[in-house]
């Protein structure tokens, strides 16, 4: 099987017709099959793929069944035609935002605990201070 046996179209919101190339095709089992398309214009993740099979008998699954239908459509889910490329950045900058997020919260969380501890006896010795200052300016005989 190749990718000669079948013809895909890409349907849309879009003006014009979509530029791809079907740059290969993976058979992982008799029943998985993975064709990788490569995109000239960005997409909106509305787009309905169509993919027509020429010969139904080079498709079977593991019994040995032939697939019943010549014409497959599915819907484009956005992250079905990222790249390699974009996947990898997309996953880095997810899982780098996720730890910085949780640690500046744990952080805030320690130093709101740490803060409420040591504040209080801090503004009981500045105001000892304050009054310990203003009682030396008063002219007062005890």
């Amino acid at each position: 099987i190749s990718l000669k046996d079948f013809d895909i179209n890409v349907s849309g919101s879009q003006t014009g017709d979509y530029v791809f190339k079907a740059q290969k095709l993976v058979v992982y089992e008799p029943d998985q099959l993975q064709i990788v398309m490569k995109w000239e214009q960005p997409l909106t993740g509305t787009e309905q793929l169509t993919i027509h099979v020429f010969d139904t008998t080079k498709l079977t699954d593991k019994s040995g069944n032939q697939l019943s239908r010549t014409t497959l459509t599915a819907r484009l889910n956005k992250l079905d035609y990222m790249d390699e490329t974009t996947t990898q950045v997309v996953s880095i900058l997810g899982s780098s935002t996720s730890a910085t997020f949780t640690g500046g919260v744990s952080l805030m969380y320690v130093v709101s605990l740490l803060a409420g501890f040591s504040l209080s006896p801090l503004w009981t010795m500045i105001n000892t201070v304050q009054i310990l200052y203003y009682m030396m300016l008063f002219n007062v005989s005890f």
